[in-house]
């Protein structure tokens, strides 16, 4: 009996691939066939067991396996080890999700139920995620049958085309007992369509058959090379993990999208910890993924990435003369750099440098004039200027020698960004007391968009989402306190400061806390009820009469000490910096919502204690 043809993989792919679904669906169209796979097969879903079968599925390289796993949905293809933790376990047990969405609830380490990969796939798990592919107003973007059989089933022996489609339906099925139990044809039908692949999906031949060795190059990854598409892994994090710690408002993650797609410059203007920075990489991601999300004629590439300072000048930022062997030459700062590599450019904390000093020319060329900015050296009068190329996407230097080009070889040296080109800039608004502000002129420039901080019962909800998959247990307690931790400062917009600030804070109390040598290296129960930490909580003397019952007391008590004193410095460690900053009047009324309320944030020996510390880190 024939198997898949090496052309209908190749069709398959490039079928799968010109779908362009989103990331986020095509990161739970992974999840969902890797949690079939894993039923079918009678297998505990483990981040092993994930990956076992996402290989098996996707694996299409075994001899490659730095670049042998093949992403059907997106193109790129990746490493084999790891592959069903970057594409299975990742997305579907980590915050609430679209992948989250097709399975079971499960209960997760430490109290903490949602619906989770390890829950199993949902009974109606197949028309949830069809309902992803086929959005309002959008082209259907479900995938054929047959190309999903043509990958998932390549080492299948098939009689027809009749029963591959069966043999697909027993492949994603589950095991009940001893019997197969397939998808059945209105499940499939639910997330594939039945167009037809154009191309036979069984081989004639032999020969025709489906190896490895015989898919085209131009859909391989290059031996050593960077594929386009990595680069997105690259940008958003680890599998989108990063972007686990950002939650914002839909509508501020529509107004930045139609931003950059309407305007050259824009601005993301929120408080520390706020996610400006992982918005626009999970942004700029998704842009690879798809292009016309932003209107883009091709995936943007990695953006040059600058942090201004103090220090900086129009030199730095544009770029000027600087002395060189042959005397003063001009020589390129960010702007030119980023548009000689056709880059977009990211200035991370634009407001650490005067920008209303040092963009001169640039306000007159971000209203899309072309500008002047000067010669290549005193005794060389050929001209540098910036423009825009208004009828192409590429951003080009004319001539190609740039900066570098002989002196009477050309009357003027052009850099030109082209209409797919973008200046992206963070800005901190608590520092704009400290360091420098943006003039209106400037201001005007760009497009600005705000980001503020969650509201604190939009905290909590992401705290209740965190996955504690950390080898220490949660003590209990430790959530609430950073919530309100959190809902103290959020109170004053002066003290506002966004959610991975206080994230981190859970992160250091788990590292330091269970197991300890501070608490002498005992195994804690799963939960620790924490006493209130009022200080006569902490000072309570057993009596000898009550030894038993208050030995257990006190050795609660002083685990409600530990993690009151944790805490503390978790909170010294991540926010003390901005605690400097602050006046006494703002100090002494933040004091008061932080030891207040129940439950209290820290006691009032700690807050005195962070108090104290605070004057050394300003």
């Amino acid at each position: 009996m024939p198997r898949a043809s090496t052309v209908a993989v190749e069709t398959a792919i490039r079928h799968c691939r010109a779908l362009q679904l989103r990331t986020e669906q095509g990161a739970a169209f992974d999840a969902l066939l890797a949690a079939y796979r894993l039923r079918r097969r009678g297998l505990p879903a483990e981040i092993s067991t994930a990956t076992d079968v996402v290989v098996e599925m996707f694996g299409l390289l075994p001899d490659r396996p730095e670049q042998g796993r093949c992403y059907l949905f997106r193109d790129m293809w990746g490493p084999l080890e790891g592959a069903g933790r970057s594409s299975a376990w990742n997305i579907a047990t980590r915050q609430e999700r679209m992948a989250t969405k097709l399975f079971n609830e499960f209960d997760r380490p430490h109290g903490v139920r949602a619906n989770d990969f390890r829950g199993g796939p949902r009974a109606d798990a197949a028309v949830i995620m069809g309902s992803f592919l086929r959005e309002a107003n959008r082209p259907d973007r479900r995938p054929s049958w047959s190309a999903l059989a043509a990958v998932l089933l390549r080492n299948t022996s098939v009689e027809d085309e009749a029963a591959a489609r069966d043999a697909l339906r027993d492949y994603l099925g589950r095991l009940d007992g001893g019997a197969v139990v397939p998808l059945s044809e209105a499940e499939l039908d639910a997330f594939t369509t039945r167009e037809p692949l154009g191309v036979p999906l069984l081989a004639g031949a032999p020969a025709e058959e489906f190896a490895p060795d015989k898919l085209p190059a131009s859909l391989l990854p290059g031996v050593g090379a960077v594929q386009p598409m990595q680069v997105t892994e690259a940008v958003a994090g680890t599998s989108y993990d990063v972007v686990g710690d950002v939650v914002v408002d839909s509508r501020v993650e529509r107004m930045l999208e139609t931003a950059v797609r309407t305007y050259r410059a824009v601005l993301l203007v929120g408080p520390p910890g706020s996610g400006k920075n992982t918005l626009l990489k999970r942004l700029i991601a998704r842009a690879q993924d798809n292009p016309g999300l932003l209107g883009l004629s091709a995936p943007p590439r990695l953006p040059l990435t600058r942090t201004p300072d103090e220090s900086w000048t129009s030199f730095e930022l544009i770029g000027g003369h600087a002395p060189t062997a042959d005397g003063l030459r001009y020589g390129s700062g960010a702007v030119l750099d980023a548009i000689e590599a056709d880059r977009w450019l990211l200035l991370d904390e634009t407001n650490r440098a005067d920008m209303d000093k040092i963009f001169g020319a640039l306000l007159t060329w971000l209203s899309m004039d072309p500008v002047e900015l000067g010669t290549l050296g005193p005794g060389n009068p050929t001209r540098v200027t910036l423009g825009w190329n208004i009828e192409s996407q590429a951003s080009t230097v004319e001539p190609a020698e740039g900066l570098a080009v002989e002196a009477g070889q050309a009357a003027e040296v052009s850099f030109n960004a082209g209409t797919d080109w973008r200046l992206l800039g963070t800005y901190n608004p608590q520092d704009a007391q400290r360091v420098f502000r943006f003039g209106v002129a400037l201001s005007r420039r760009f497009a600005i968009v705000p980001v503020p901080p969650l509201n604190p019962d939009q905290f909590v909800t992401l705290l209740e989402r965190q996955e504690d998959g950390a080898a220490a247990p949660v003590p209990t307690g430790l959530l609430q306190r950073v919530a309100a931790l959190y809902r103290a400062h959020f109170e004053d917009p002066a003290t506002q400061l966004g959610p991975a600030v206080f994230l981190r804070m859970i992160e250091y109390v788990l590292s330091s806390h269970w197991p300890s040598a501070a608490v002498g290296e005992r195994e804690p129960a799963a939960e620790v009820e924490v006493p209130p930490i009022g200080d006569e909580a902490l000072d309570l003397e057993p009596r000898a009469d009550e030894q038993a019952a208050a030995s257990a007391q006190t050795s609660s008590a002083s685990d409600g000490q530990l993690l009151d004193e944790l805490l503390a410095e978790a909170y010294l460690v991540r926010v003390g910096k901005y605690l400097s900053t602050y006046d006494t009047e703002t100090i002494e009324l933040l004091g008061q919502k932080v030891t207040e309320g129940s439950p209290a944030a820290l006691s009032p020996r700690q807050w005195a204690w962070v108090v104290e510390h605070r004057v050394y880190l300003g």
